[in-house]
């Protein structure tokens, strides 16, 4: 894995606890610290124990820094391995006390902007399958996404693992890079582990939904929500502006809804939506291709569906032109797709 050159927000923060995290896996692997923050340029906030935390840019630095200093293809699932729910703060106590897998989901989904940055979690659940989409933001590119997102999914899958013993046997769990070079003490927990696929996603049955949990509070429960309500206030979460178009996003009859509908939507001019989504480093024909291939693998799920038949429901002129669009996103055609998942 080579890293890249890439610039990732300057005004986005992640909270103190993630790049805690990896400075624990730089503690654990005894690499040189003094040496990875100085690279990094962060040793004014490691002063400070990042305690406020720090921009996704200074994020980027620091991973790159510890990648160059001995890491590898293995380090972002070993670092969310090590992640408890408990370093996600008040949601992560909102989730400990949670009465059933699907109540934590929902608070997951609702609040997971509190403690991730740069990629944002979609739910969709049916009568059989429940689906967990990651969807990185545009400016995570290269090996640094790919540490991200397997950071992310193996914290959960870790914070899930703990709490309903043997969930891992239900579970599939998609990246769509590589496979790492070794192995990870996880992998073996994972139903099905599949890489080179088409998104990150992780998917169990939904009878898991109603599974109790072993720590539900309702007292506690009610307590971590109300935490979590103040500190998205605190953090004007209208200002993530990307994630409540993406959670808008959805095929209707007529199609996607367009920028200007989703603007006034929001009570503002398609102009000032356009800002808002480069500031947070996407554009909105982005953040509908991203929705748009997340509906067309549920689509070519379903094998009475004809991929001529797909490609109109998904507002695609004909079959060509949703192939060749579906292959730009997933570096697969449909039909390749549909092969290889069976």
């Amino acid at each position: 894995m080579k890293t890249t050159e890439s610039h990732w927000p300057d005004t986005v923060f992640v909270p103190g606890a993630v790049p805690a995290s990896w400075l624990s896996y730089v503690a654990d692997r005894q690499l040189p610290r003094d040496a990875i923050l100085e690279q990094a340029g962060l040793t004014q906030e490691f002063a400070s124990s990042f305690s406020a935390g720090i921009t996704m840019e200074k994020l980027r630095r620091l991973l790159d820094a510890i990648y160059r200093h001995g890491g590898d293809d293995l380090m972002g699932f070993d670092v969310g391995w090590r992640m408890p729910p408990t370093s996600f703060g008040s949601l992560g106590s909102a989730l400990l006390a949670s009465p059933d897998v699907g109540s934590a989901l929902a608070l997951l989904e609702r609040y997971w902007g509190l403690v991730v940055r740069g990629v944002k979690l979609n739910l969709v659940s049916e009568d059989e399958l429940c689906v967990l989409t990651f969807f990185a933001e545009d400016y995570l590119t290269g090996p640094m996404r790919d540490l991200t997102l397997d950071s992310i999914v193996f914290a959960l899958f870790r914070g899930a693992s703990l709490l309903v013993p043997g969930v891992g046997r239900d579970t599939q769990v998609w990246l769509d890079h590589p496979p790492p070079r070794g192995e990870h003490e996880a992998f073996e927990m994972i139903g099905t582990l599949r890489f080179d696929m088409p998104l990150v996603q992780c998917r169990f049955p939904a009878a898991l939904l109603k599974t109790p949990l072993p720590l539900a509070s309702a007292t506690g429960y009610r307590q971590a929500v109300r935490q979590c309500e103040n500190e998205a206030r605190l953090l004007k979460r209208d200002q993530d502006v990307s994630a409540r178009v993406q959670q808008a996003l959805g095929y209707q009859a007529g199609g996607y809804p367009t920028l200007d509908v989703i603007a006034d939507r929001f009570g503002m001019t398609a102009r000032t939506l356009r800002r808002k989504l480069h500031a947070e480093g996407t554009a909105y024909s982005s953040l509908v291709e991203k929705i748009r291939l997340r509906d067309a693998i549920k689509l070519l799920d379903e094998p009475g569906l004809d991929i001529a038949r797909i490609a109109e429901l998904l507002g695609y002129s004909d079959a060509a032109n949703f192939t060749r669009a579906f292959r730009k996103q997933a570096s697969m055609t449909p039909s390749a797709y549909r092969a290889t998942h069976r």
